[in-house]
C-alpha cells in the first residue's frame, strides 16, 4: 500500500470514528444517566460510568403506569396508520388509474396537499370542538382519527406514486378477463405494492409516536395518555 492511501484510508477510518462518538455518546450518555443516583447526574464532575447502578428511576416510572402510556400510544399509532392505509388505498387508486377530470384530480390533489401543510396549531380546537359534539374526545379511537390529519395525507401521495408506477397492461389484462376494478386493487395490485404500503405504515407509526398537541388537547385522563405527554409531565 502506498504510503498516499495508506494516509487516506487513515483518515477515513479516523472521521467515521470521530462521527460515530459524536452520533452515540449523547444516546449512551442518557442510557448510562439511567442508572445513576440522583447525586451523581447532579455532579459538576461527570463520569462515564455510575459509581453506583440503581433501578430506582425504572422503578418509579413503572409503579405510575407506564406500561399501559405505551400501549395507548401503541395502539394510536398502529391504528391511526392502518386507517390511513385502509382509506389511501381505493382513494389513491381513484386518482391514479380511473378516468377523471382533470379539474375535479387536480382539485383533490391540491385539497390534499394543503391539508398536509396547514400547522396542526390551526386546527387542533376547531377539530376538538366538532369531535367533542361526537363524543369523540378523551378517546383513544378519536385520537386516531384525528391523527389522519397527520397521515392520510402523505399515505395518499405516496401510494399514488406506487400506483403509477404499476404497468397499464397488467390492469388492462386484468380487466379483459372480467376483474371487476376492486378485485384489480385488492388481489393484483395491493400484493404488487406490498413492500411500500409497509413502508408507509412504518413511516405513518414513526410519525405519530412523537405526536404531543393533539394527545395532550384531545386527552384527559391518565389512563388514556399516551407516552409525549407522560414523558412532558415527568419534567419538573
Amino acid at each position: 500500500m502506498s504510503p498516499k492511501k495508506f494516509i487516506s484510508n487513515l483518515f477515513l477510518s479516523l472521521s467515521t470514528i470521530l462521527l460515530l462518538v459524536y452520533t452515540l455518546l449523547p444516546i449512551y450518555w442518557l442510557f448510562i444517566t439511567s442508572f445513576k443516583i440522583p447525586i451523581e447526574y447532579w455532579t459538576k464532575t461527570p463520569t462515564l460510568f455510575p459509581s453506583k447502578f440503581t433501578l430506582e428511576h425504572y422503578y418509579e416510572i413503572f409503579k405510575k403506569g407506564f406500561l399501559l402510556n405505551i400501549s395507548n400510544t401503541v395502539f394510536v399509532c398502529v391504528s391511526a396508520s392502518l386507517i390511513a392505509i385502509i382509506v389511501g388505498l381505493p382513494a389513491s387508486y381513484s386518482l391514479s388509474r380511473l378516468k377523471i377530470a382533470n379539474i375535479l384530480k387536480n382539485g383533490m390533489l391540491t385539497w390534499i396537499l394543503i391539508s398536509r401543510i396547514i400547522p396542526p396549531v390551526v386546527i387542533v380546537l376547531p377539530l376538538y370542538t366538532t369531535f367533542k359534539i361526537f363524543g369523540l374526545t378523551n378517546n383513544l379511537l378519536g385520537l386516531s382519527i384525528a391523527y389522519e390529519i397527520y397521515v392520510l395525507p402523505f399515505t395518499i401521495w405516496a401510494l399514488i406514486g406506487f400506483f403509477k408506477n404499476i404497468p397499464k397492461e397488467v390492469e388492462e389484462a386484468a380487466l379483459v378477463d372480467g376483474a371487476s376494478r376492486i378485485t384489480i386493487l385488492i388481489r393484483i395490485f395491493t400484493p404488487i405494492i406490498l413492500p411500500g404500503i409497509v413502508a408507509i405504515l412504518i413511516m405513518g407509526i414513526l410519525t405519530i409516536w412523537n405526536e404531543f398537541l393533539f394527545a395532550y388537547v384531545f386527552l384527559s385522563e391518565s389512563s388514556k395518555l399516551t407516552l409525549p405527554v407522560v414523558i412532558a409531565g415527568l419534567v419538573t
